[in-house]
């Protein structure tokens, strides 16, 4: 089985056991969290605050154990293989926004736990970024189901998973200036 199919599947079964705006707050918890924190303490901090741990069988378990290695890995990659783990383009567009909100109010969080404090001491384009992720994360965007917003979903989406990488390796490269 390839990576690609074994990943689709894993996405496949996370979004079959976990209520998907849940799933993408925790998701995006786990993500701002790996952005601050190296891997073991972002994954032991994630554990702490996971909802989704309290009503995981042990399938669910072993899938959000598999789904913590394999974003660690996909957020530093230079394939740009990460994905935000939001409901299929199938859903209903109202929903993906749901969980695209819920994401990003979930980045926003983990970051704040890894040691995020001030914006202000952020790469300008960093900065603006966790402001926008703050604007999505109110959840108040209206659609009206047309192309254009379907469009507009893409846009954002991308937006915030090109982003969400962008941070990673920045706090990287900071935390490497730091030590050196």
């Amino acid at each position: 089985m390839s990576h690609s199919s074994d990943k689709e599947t894993q996405i496949h079964a996370l979004l079959q056991q976990f209520d998907s705006l849940e799933l993408a707050e925790d998701y995006g918890v786990l993500c701002g969290l790996l952005c601050m924190l190296e891997e073991t303490s972002a994954a032991t901090l994630w554990r702490e605050h996971s909802s989704l741990l309290e009503i995981a069988d042990d399938n669910g378990l072993a899938l959000l154990e598999k789904m913590i290695l394999r974003v660690h890995s996909e957020l530093f990659s230079d394939d740009y293989e990460f994905d935000l783990l939001l409901p299929e383009d199938s859903d209903d567009l109202q929903m993906r926004l749901y969980a695209l909100s819920n994401y990003c109010r979930g980045f926003i969080s983990g970051a704040g736990l890894g040691g995020l404090q001030r914006l202000d001491q952020l790469d300008p384009d960093i900065s603006s970024f966790f402001q926008d992720l703050g604007v999505i994360a109110e959840g108040s965007i209206e659609t009206s189901h047309s192309e254009e917003d379907e469009i507009s979903y893409t846009e954002i989406s991308e937006y915030v998973r090109a982003g969400t990488m962008l941070v990673a390796r920045d706090q990287v490269s900071t935390k490497q200036r730091v030590v050196h």
